[in-house]
């Protein structure tokens, strides 16, 4: 009987520190993802000052965004010249506009926007990510300037792309 006393009491004895343990993990608050550094917001996009002054798309402000989007040349009288990773990813945006500024597309800047229907993009874009457009299942309309020299893997994977073109000065694709 003692025995089993002995083993109750070690039993509870642990069962009260995991108790503890665990009562100060809960107290710590828990966030999903890390809050995005950006310089500044406009018209529900967010943008990162890089160091030679031009700016990079790096959130939305989901709540302000609207679904057709056109992205200006210029905000506070800086270039914006690439959307960066995850930019955009799973926004409600239909259609959006990119300028001829743009150069660059992160990876997954536009990937799970399953209202994206099309997107247009005015000019000197040279590299599109991996994965940039990956589950826009609406997707059905892209012009692709010849300006393109690289695409990355799965870019447009389960999109559904009618009458898709490849760029002429394509260099490498994923």
């Amino acid at each position: 009987m003692t025995k089993l006393k002995s083993i109750t009491k070690r039993t509870l004895s642990v069962l009260l520190c995991m108790i503890m343990v665990l009562s100060v993990f809960m107290s710590v608050p828990f966030t999903a993802s890390a809050a995005v550094k950006y310089s500044f917001e406009e018209n529900g996009i967010r943008y990162l000052e890089l160091d030679d002054s031009t700016v990079s798309i790096v959130d939305i402000n989901s709540k302000t965004l609207p679904v057709d989007v056109v992205i200006p040349e210029t905000v506070q009288g800086k270039t914006v010249t690439t959307v960066g990773e995850r930019a955009f990813d799973y926004t409600g945006i239909k259609n959006i506009t990119l300028p001829k500024t743009v150069t660059t597309i992160g990876q997954y800047a536009f990937s799970n926007c399953p209202s994206l229907i099309s997107v247009t993009i005015l000019g000197n874009m040279t590299t599109i990510e991996n994965w940039t457009f990956q589950y826009c299942y609406a997707l059905s309309e892209i012009n692709l300037p010849d300006s393109i020299t690289h695409i990355g893997g799965s870019a447009f994977w389960g999109c559904k792309l009618e009458n898709f073109q490849l760029p002429k000065n394509l260099e490498t694709i994923g």
